[in-house]
Parts: C-alpha cells; structure tokens; sequence
C-alpha cells in the first residue's frame, strides 16, 4: 500500500506583515490571538477565518498574548472613558456592549511594556497590518500597564494571586536579567524580587522562559529556563525560594517552555536539537528527545498533557505524544517554508466537560458576545459549535502567516 499523503493545513490566516511570535486561542476556542514583529495584535474569528480586532499593542516586537479570567476585584474603565471609533469618532467604551470584564487580553512587547487590555465585545478597527494603507486603528480598553525588561527577549508567565483578587506576573529583574521579579496586577507591586536558583555551580546566565503555577500545596512555583541551558524549579516557602530541581539538560540557549499545570512538569526547548520534559520529584526527573532538528523555538502543551508542539526553525511543527516513557513524534506538518516560531494548541479539556457546565464564555456571535446563555446545555451552537470542538494546533512563521491544523 502507498503512504498515507502529508497531512495539509484546515486554512492559512493572512493579515501580519511580519514575522509571527506569539499565538494564543481564547477562552472557547473560537477565536485566535497572534502577535508579529512589528507589534500588531489581531484577534481572528475562527469560524469566518477573519479578524475582528486588529490595533498596535506594542512599538516593538510582541513577544506574548494571553487571554485570562480577570481578577474577582477588577473593575471596568473610569465612568464617561471614551476612545475612538475606526470612523475616529467617540465611543463610550463603558457601554454594555463595549467591554467584556471577565476577561484580559495580556500583550507583552519588546518595547519594556507589558499591557492588560479589555477583550473588546464590539467591532474595532478589522483594517490588516498587511493592507496598503494604514488608517489610524481603535485599541481595547488598556487597563493596566508594567515596565518590564526585554532585553533578553523572556516574555511573561502569570498565574493569578491566591485570593484571586489580582495577577502574578514573572519577568526577568530589571537591574539583573540573570534574576526574576514577580510583580502584582493592576496595582504594579513587586510581590517577590530576584528569584533565581541557588547554584554553586557555572551562572545560569540570563533567564529565558518562565512558567508559573500554584502547586498542590498551595505553594507558588516557578519554573525557569536560561542561557546557559539550565532549567529549574523554585518553590516558595515560607523562609523563602528553594531551588527543588535544577538541570541542565541543553548545550545551548533554552528558547521556550511550557508546563502542564495540573501536574507541574514542564517541557524545554533550545537552540539544540533537543526536546526535553522535567518531572521533578519523580523517580526520572529529566527525559530527552534528540530531536535531530536544530532550533525548535516555540513550544506548547495541550491542556490534556497528551500532545506537545514545537515551532522550528525550519518551518516544521512537530507533535510529540506525552507517555510514561517520555515523548514520540507522532506528526510533522509542513506548509511554512521559512522559520516557524510559534505554536499553539486549542483547548480540549473545555470540550470534554461541556456537558456538565453552565457557565459562559467567549464566541462570535455577531462580531463577538457570549457562547452559552445560563442554563445552556452546550458549550457552542452552529458554526462557532462545530469550529469550536475541533482539536485546533496552530503555526507562526517568519513568513507572517498562521497555519491552523486539527490533530488527534
């Protein structure tokens, strides 16, 4: 029998005009966020594989976006705030319509800047950052704002404080890239200053990726990824940060990590070709995959912690399936002919437990608005429904493109 053909991409979202390095899918899987070089964010509405959010977050490179539940005490914009319309004219941005306050749109830039915006609820500017014009666009509603340092290109984690009521967010220090401040959202404290691992070792150099997560005890974790191809563990304890896990599994700079929360393993990448999964505190903390592939930039783990996805340097995704003896490729999927730096997967977790929830999420009915009315049955209805329950894995390239596949 002959093989099987290359699986092809479900479709190509064009619209950035520069290369792609961050991606995210929303809470629902019904719409994407993506990020390029030149700061722009586009908010894409899957079922219609169009935009209908597009605005200048950053005036550098994005480095990351997420969507996250806002905190319990988050408050909507000053009374009377008024923005621009894309017909430049006033808008209330408090209307009802205007703003979803359950919800933060999280951007971080290499201009020092991390942003929380308002996830927009009514139609903003939809003009491409590829489209030969370039008219004066409407923004989200900016909540909040943190200098942070970008020097070393280490975009952001956050988890929210324990009473919920703000975020964490984890960035290098700004005095000391080799060093991690954990700062408070909105109010911009620094919650905890230079945390780094105790080594009596070489420097781990400056940090590169950052996970955080509330472990089973209650207890802040940290998980960190640096230039000298370190990866570590820090928990908080009371007396303060202990170094639980350090490892340095690669020969070269960590580019990305990712960690499956719920359990709080992490997977590691570097400029090297390999790909490598932490467990600390398990009888084999570190497993390698020698991926034979030099550079896989981005990674991600599904919600499941069933399947990891890199981003490499030569265009490819790769799909790794999670086991008790470590990682498989299980799928390669070429379209990009130029560097893919970015990789996402939707959610599947909120597919599975659809049935037994009656909560309300994020869609596009009409531009965008509420998935599931109280007392709903179904997570998602009609076009966004069947959009919405397909196990989506997404690519972004150097070429400004965003390829959205459906695996496993």
């Amino acid at each position: 029998m002959s093989a099987p053909p290359p699986p092809q991409p479900v479709y190509i979202l064009r619209g950035h005009s520069s290369q792609i390095h961050a991606l995210a899918f929303t809470l629902g899987n019904t719409h994407l966020l993506s990020g390029d070089a030149s700061g722009f964010v586009i908010l894409w509405h899957l079922a219609s594989r169009r935009p209908v959010a597009v605005w200048r977050a950053h005036e550098g490179s994005v480095l990351k976006v997420e969507v996250i539940t806002a905190p319990t005490t988050a408050t909507l914009p000053t009374a009377g705030a008024t923005d621009k319309t894309p017909n430049n004219e006033p808008r209330d941005l408090n209307e009802s319509n205007a703003i979803d306050p359950r919800y933060w749109i999280l951007t971080h830039g290499r201009d020092n800047s991390l942003h929380a915006w308002t996830f927009p609820t009514s139609a903003l500017s939809t003009n491409l950052p590829c489209a030969p014009t370039d008219p004066p666009r409407s923004k989200p509603r900016l909540i909040a704002s943190l200098g942070v340092n970008t020097m070393n290109f280490c975009p952001f984690t956050a988890t929210h404080t324990a009473s919920s009521d703000g975020m964490l967010i984890g960035v290098p220090a700004v005095i000391d890239s080799e060093a991690i401040d954990i700062m408070e959202l909105p109010s911009g404290r620094r919650a905890h200053t230079r945390v780094r691992p105790e080594t009596d070792g070489p420097k781990t150099g400056m940090a590169m990726a950052l996970a955080l997560r509330w472990g089973e005890r209650g207890e802040l974790e940290l998980a960190a990824g640096y230039e000298s191809g370190h990866c570590a563990l820090l928990r908080l304890k009371t007396e303060g940060w202990e170094t639980v896990y350090l490892s340095k599994p690669h020969s070269q700079p960590v580019l990305s990590l990712a960690m499956y929360t719920p359990q709080g393993w992490f997977v590691s990448t570097s400029a090297d070709s390999l790909l490598v999964l932490h467990s600390p505190g398990t009888q084999e903390e570190t497993r390698i995959l020698d991926t034979n592939h030099l550079g896989q930039q981005g990674v991600a783990v599904r919600d499941d912690g069933k399947l990891v996805a890199t981003a490499g340097w030569d265009g490819r995704l790769r799909v790794y399936k999670v086991g008790g003896k470590g990682m498989k490729e299980v799928a390669v999927l070429k379209w990009h002919r130029e560097g893919a730096y970015a990789a996402a997967f939707g959610g599947v977790k909120i597919l599975a437990n659809e049935e037994d929830e009656e909560e309300s999420s994020v869609t596009g009915s009409g531009v965008l608005g509420v998935v599931r009315q109280v007392g709903e049955s179904r997570l998602l209805r009609g076009r966004d429904g069947r959009e919405a329950q397909r196990h989506w894995v997404v690519g972004g390239a150097k070429d400004g493109r965003v390829s959205l596949w459906e695996v496993f």
